[in-house]
């Protein structure tokens, strides 16, 4: 029986769970006995250190050279200034790989040392902006990106750059903003860009993902600006909203089953001894929906449209992010006014109307209580 490890930086992307099933049916299909072991962390920059220190904690766990394969899915999602690629953590996890002695293979980031596998990002962003240029006959535009630490960040803003260059189209370093791949990113970078250009708007934003394209759309909206009347937005990464944000984000589907395949396959040749190329590239497609092309997106049409459900115009909040940072913050209150005090500053950052909690009964008849846990938090109940 083989045994894959595979080491995931979830950061609660949608194509995460897509990778992780189609990485299993892809290991069922060879007909061959595996395992596949998964070890998850969800860190982010807006989390306290020692929170993030502890998910980063998890890739400690195992022994590394137990396993006849690592696939290591440790892309950054975090502002450029964060050094994130420097953590502790995915310094460690990045050591235990190389050191196990076992094939190693990296997806979407491009590690020295280890086998790549990942979307052709420099040729699927450059459809992107041929589609706006060629096929709308667009020729202002302004760009609206990730983290500079990032690889795949890195491949897309390259291929918008060259794609100008080479078409005479004007790409100074005045219509470029770059700071992560959240939905504030995109929000503050409308802000800046309109603010920097006096008002005066592009024919188009480009922007390295769907989050950053949305953030784009509300920073718009609440400027009493409509996507794609007064401009054309494009996101990349068709990310779980993109379809039922309103409008529908023109975006680029990383068809994370090809590549999931193409790692199957890289594997089965390395543990048959045969040579496997250092670097591999999957293909992608472009999904073109109303942010670009004015009209109600086909494959879409059963979703609800839920552009509050990542925060309202006026809010420069990721819903998800801050329902993540809730759940972690909560467990760590030790009395109810601390949750309390907890729960408003949540609330307040959520955008929303109000919140369920639900407690159980005996916290509340504390002479029942036998006995607080100091180290762990917990309570313990006659």
């Amino acid at each position: 029986m083989k045994k894959v490890l595979y080491v995931l930086n979830d950061c609660m992307r949608k194509f995460s769970f897509e990778r992780v099933d189609g990485l299993y049916r892809a290991l069922r299909e060879t007909g061959e006995p595996f395992s596949l072991h998964i070890l998850r962390s969800d860190a982010y920059d807006g989390f306290a250190p020692e929170h993030n220190c502890g998910e980063y904690n998890i890739y400690r766990l195992p022994d590394y050279s137990e396993f006849d394969a690592i696939l290591l899915d440790v892309n950054s999602v975090f502002h450029a200034g964060s050094n994130a690629y420097g953590a502790q953590g995915i310094r460690f996890v990045v050591r235990a790989a190389a050191a196990s002695g076992k094939p190693v293979i990296s997806l979407a980031n491009n590690i020295p040392g280890f086998h790549y596998i990942g979307v052709d990002n420099y040729g699927a962003m450059t459809s992107v902006i041929r589609h706006l240029h060629v096929d709308h006959g667009l020729s202002d535009f302004w760009f609206a990106l990730g983290p500079s630490d990032n690889y795949e960040n890195r491949a897309r803003t390259k291929a918008l750059a060259d794609y100008c260059a080479a078409n005479g189209l004007p790409c100074g370093e005045d219509r470029f903003y770059a700071d992560s791949f959240v939905i504030e990113c995109g929000i503050e970078a409308f802000r800046t860009l309109y603010a920097r250009h006096g008002g005066t708007l592009p024919q188009a934003v480009v922007c390295a993902n769907d989050h950053i394209a949305m953030g784009v759309c509300l920073a718009a909206k609440e400027a009493g600006l409509r996507v794609p009347d007064d401009f054309l937005v494009t996101g990349f990464d068709n990310a779980a909203l993109s379809a039922s944000f309103s409008p529908s984000i023109t975006t680029v589907d990383q068809q994370s089953r090809s590549l999931c395949d193409a790692c199957v396959v890289a594997l089965r040749r390395i543990w048959n001894g045969e040579s496997v190329p250092e670097s591999l590239t999957t293909s992608a497609r472009l999904v073109l929906r109303e942010s670009t092309e004015r009209v109600p997106y086909a494959g879409g049409g059963a979703l609800p449209r839920e552009p509050d459900y990542i925060g309202g115009p006026a809010s420069s909040t990721d819903f998800n992010y801050q329902m993540s940072a809730m759940q972690y913050r909560l467990p760590g209150c030790r009395s109810i006014e601390e949750i309390g005090r907890a729960l408003i500053e949540c609330v307040s950052a959520l955008n929303c109307d109000g919140l369920a909690l639900v407690l159980d009964g005996r916290l509340f008849d504390l002479n029942r209580v036998l006995s607080f846990r100091e180290q762990t938090g917990q309570l313990r109940f006659a």
